[in-house]
Formats: C-alpha cells, structure tokens, sequence
C-alpha cells in the first residue's frame, strides 16, 4: 500500500471484518458501509454500494 493514500485501504489489498462499519469511497464520493461477504451496504440507506477503498472509522471524541 502506498504510504500517500492517507489512510486509505485498497479493497484489492485487504477488506474489513464481516459487518464491521467503515468509512469508504469510490470514484463518486465517501460513505459510510459494512461489508457483508463479497457486497458494500450504506448508512443509513442500506443500499448496495461499489468501494475501492476503505478505511476503519476515526474514535468518537471525549
């Protein structure tokens, strides 16, 4: 992985945990999704999404 990707996950190079909620973009915009097997679903909406890259969610604040 490169080191510029700020973060950023190839889905090529690894994948999240199962239902596991990430932050994610594709060449249109960033969403939040979970992965379920080989398929990306949005939040709120629920709708199938397309991902190339994801990146695990930022802690809440304190």
């Amino acid at each position: 992985m490169s080191e510029n990707n700020n973060g950023w996950i190839s889905v090529e190079d690894r994948l999240p945990d199962n239902f596991q909620q990430v932050l994610c973009c594709n060449h249109l915009c960033i969403f939040v999704a979970e992965r379920v097997n080989d398929k990306w679903f949005t939040f709120p909406s629920n709708s199938y999404a397309n991902v190339t890259y994801w990146q695990p969610l930022p802690e809440q604040p304190k």
